[in-house]
């Protein structure tokens, strides 16, 4: 019988947040699981438990302050196209300007050049204030 490394492996991975005027608010206490490739797995837990977090965590769109994270042997750092994120509502990256939430869609999609990203996301940026002064007026 061989044995195959774990798809994904968590390895004591700790995370948490500075809370403004009242220190530091740990949202996620150390964790450390491994899936296999095929395994179906589901997250459950009280709002505030950690979840979103650690699925932010799972995508790379966040890092972990403790741990580590990887992907069929590959360390997760950041976002990649080997893993997607489906959110439960319409949002962009809050730490990203729209500017850079368009290039990071376009670096992610890897088909155009730097010029060309510029001209895509300027024109993507117009036309999504465009649309939202046209639902106003």
């Amino acid at each position: 019988m061989t044995s195959t490394a774990p798809a994904l492996t968590v390895e004591g991975i700790t995370k948490g947040f500075p809370r403004r005027g009242r220190g530091f608010q740990p949202v996620l206490g150390e964790t450390s699981f491994s899936i296999d490739q095929g395994e179906f797995v589901t997250i459950i837990g009280p709002s505030g438990s950690g979840k979103s977090t650690l699925l932010k965590l799972l995508a790379g769109l966040e890092t972990p302050d403790a741990g580590t994270l990887t992907l069929t042997g590959d360390p997760i750092l950041r976002p990649s196209r080997r893993l997607g994120v489906v959110f439960q509502q319409h949002v962009l990256l809050p730490w990203m300007s729209a500017r850079q939430n368009v290039l990071f869609a376009l670096e992610a999609d890897g088909r155009s050049g730097r010029s060309a990203k510029d001209r895509r996301s300027s024109r993507t940026i117009g036309w999504t204030w465009c649309s939202c002064r046209i639902q106003r007026t």
